[in-house]
């Protein structure tokens, strides 16, 4: 899939082109957890706190998000956030 690429951009931090990445299948999956769980990694990984908090809010707001919610926390406990 197209995400399967991320993972070697992010590990040559090439975090442009694994932010356009993301957003494409985004557009195409929009409530794909995995890819949202991406997003939230790549601005994390730039120091973007405030984007990553903000999208996290919308995301949780939706119906039925309470997966995300749980993996999210899981995801910044990990990272020590």
């Amino acid at each position: 899939t197209d995400l399967d690429s991320i993972d070697d951009l992010l590990a040559q931090k090439n975090y442009r082109a694994a932010h356009a990445t993301v957003d494409a299948y985004l557009q195409a999956h929009p409530h794909d957890i995995y890819a949202r769980l991406l997003k939230i990694q790549i601005l994390m990984d730039q120091a973007h706190y405030g984007s990553a908090a903000h999208l996290l809010e919308q995301w949780m707001l939706e119906k039925d998000n309470l997966a995300l919610y749980a993996q999210t926390l899981h995801l910044l406990t990990y990272i020590g956030m």
